[in-house]
């Protein structure tokens, strides 16, 4: 928490980060989960049926990615980009923060937090995440 001295009464006023809101939106959604369960223990498998969680981790990433700057990866074959050509096996680096709140690929609230884009709905209408290389490899699907 970010801390700072108010001028007029001289008392410590503490603001929250964005870390500390996800922190503490995390832990909130977890304990009314555990409170509106009626049977079962909260394990792996049922973890992976909360929709909106995933929903929530998925645009987490997206604006907060793991690999901040760039992500490297191998062509895997000859692709004609017009004026670009990628041969295979040419190492590119992709700016994944920056292509992650591109307004041409997510619209002009890329910046705004939405766990709504990832809804199954919204999934189907909307272009590819960028970043993720396969829906089948848990390993490689979040740059």
């Amino acid at each position: 928490m970010k801390e700072k001295k108010s001028s007029s009464s001289q008392k410590l006023i503490r603001r929250m980060t964005d870390a500390d809101i996800l922190d503490n939106s995390v832990v909130f959604f977890l304990a009314a989960y555990e409170t509106t369960k009626t049977e079962g223990e909260l394990d792996y498998y049922s973890v992976n049926k909360l929709q909106y969680l995933h929903q929530v981790f998925q645009e987490s990433l997206r604006l907060y990615p793991p690999a901040y700057l760039f992500v490297s990866r191998e062509c895997g074959e000859d692709v004609d980009l017009g004026e670009i050509k990628l041969k295979k096996g040419m190492g590119i680096q992709v700016p994944s923060y920056h292509l992650h709140r591109d307004h041409e690929l997510w619209g002009p609230d890329a910046s705004e937090f939405k766990p709504e884009r990832f809804s199954p709905e919204n999934k189907s209408k909307s272009t590819p995440w960028p970043s993720r290389l396969s829906d089948k490899d848990p390993e490689t699907a979040w740059a």
